[in-house]
């Protein structure tokens, strides 16, 4: 199995089958009746980061929370 970096959440290897993640940059544009805002310009961060999918799902919604990653070891 090919492997495409180590996870900066798990520190896992992001395998070539799995859903990978990278970081972005650009603007976001709200849209006016809901949905998804509209990234414009949006740019890979071409530093070598790279994530599972759901690594980087569950890394927002507990920022979101308010959670530090090492307090989810406690919970």
């Amino acid at each position: 199995m090919s492997t495409r970096g180590q996870c900066v959440f798990c520190s896992k290897p992001v395998e070539a089958i799995e859903t990978a993640a990278w970081p972005v940059v650009g603007w976001e544009a709200e849209r006016g009746r809901g949905g998804a805002n509209q990234i414009i310009g949006r740019e890979r961060v071409l530093d070598g980061r790279i994530a599972h999918a759901a690594c980087a799902r569950r890394a927002a919604e507990l920022d979101r929370a308010g959670i530090a990653a090492e307090q989810t070891t406690l919970i």
